[in-house]
């Protein structure tokens, strides 16, 4: 991890070391508390958000097949209910415009992939209101990361189903500030804001990095932030676009768990257990109106017998469906299945 403050010459954005603030360390209120106050500070398409241009430079690492690639992602927000993004990859180039009057995107659009909207997502806001409106028995920490001391709060989501066994997300701080550095969970994804700087008094990371089971899989620079009073023109025009339903709610995965109807158990592989390979199977899963997987894909897994298996089992689970507003709703989530040495994968 690179020192907290470096010098850059990124037009609009200038760099951020937060003043230290002593905080509680054994106080449940207090250390929820930390994180909320940090989310506020990390947010940027907040409903009081002024418009904003952001552009980002993302390179993909090569894994499972696919080879390494570079693009961009791009965000015109004007508010909440108004904002304009574009993709520009080798692999992927759509955009998506929201509007008052509906959701339009490209003709030939297809579901934003994972790592992509995961980058974007912890850019604009990395953490998500679940993580403190509803958690239980946060941990505080420290740790040290390289020469990097940093204190941690592990939060783990209150599950909407008493059976379902939250996994815990930690956030990890400057010492003695909500100046958030790094977050992972026990999936194994690693988010690590490497340089800060400050736009409108909100933390934004110019370089972020995203790894897997500590493999790296992808990073973003900030090419560009900036902002203006009035909207952006760019969030009303839709030439060129196709007016359709709103894309997929997402939700948090403890939620998701917590809906499901019917579940195949996934097989663990003979060839992976005589091995001694074991580990988490992440999939990125969007779900259709009728409660059944409408599109599975891979974001990380340490063997490919572990994938496939694991997506075999995925593909035939089924959701109570998602009402919003008392409709069915098509949503997206992340689901892990774990393979391990003791009880059968779940």
């Amino acid at each position: 991890m690179r020192p907290p403050c470096r010098e850059t010459f990124l037009p609009s954005l200038l760099l951020l070391c937060l003043p230290a603030r002593l905080l509680a360390q054994n106080d449940d209120a207090a250390l929820i508390a930390r994180v909320q106050q940090a989310a506020l500070q990390t947010a940027l398409d907040t409903d009081t958000a002024k418009p904003f241009h952001l552009k980002l430079a993302v390179h993909l690492d090569a894994q499972h097949g696919r080879p390494a690639e570079d693009g961009t992602a791009e965000l015109w927000w004007s508010s909440p209910a108004s904002h304009r993004t574009a993709y520009d990859f080798p692999t992927y180039k759509t955009t998506f415009l929201d509007t008052p009057d509906g959701h339009f995107e490209s003709p030939d659009a297809r579901p934003v992939p994972y790592l992509i909207q995961y980058t974007l997502d912890h850019i604009l806001h990395p953490i998500s209101p679940h993580s403190f409106a509803e958690s239980q028995n946060p941990v505080f920490q420290k740790r040290s990361f390289g020469k990097v001391n940093l204190e941690c709060i592990a939060l783990t989501p209150l599950p909407k189903n008493p059976r379902i066994v939250a996994a815990p997300i930690t956030y990890c701080f400057d010492p003695g500030t909500t100046t958030l550095r790094i977050d992972f969970d026990l999936a194994g994804q690693d988010s690590v804001r490497q340089v800060l700087g400050s736009f409108r008094g909100i933390s934004v990371p110019i370089k972020f990095d995203y790894s897997f089971t500590g493999k790296p899989v992808a990073h973003a620079d900030v090419e560009k932030l900036s902002g203006q009073a009035l909207p952006y023109s760019e969030t009303a025009d839709t030439v060129g676009l196709r007016a359709v339903p709103a894309a997929a709610t997402h939700i948090a995965a403890t939620v998701l768990a917590g809906s499901i109807i019917a579940k195949a158990t996934p097989i663990y592989p003979y060839w992976a257990k005589q091995n001694h390979i074991s580990g988490s199977v992440l999939l990125h899963a969007i779900i259709g109106t009728d409660g059944r997987i409408k599109n599975l894909e891979l974001i990380g897994s340490p063997d490919e017998s572990l994938t496939d298996a694991a997506m075999t089992a995925v593909r035939n689970w089924i959701y109570k469906p998602y009402l919003l507003d008392g409709a069915p709703t098509e949503v997206d989530s992340t689901i892990t299945v774990n393979f391990n040495f003791g009880p059968a994968p779940r």
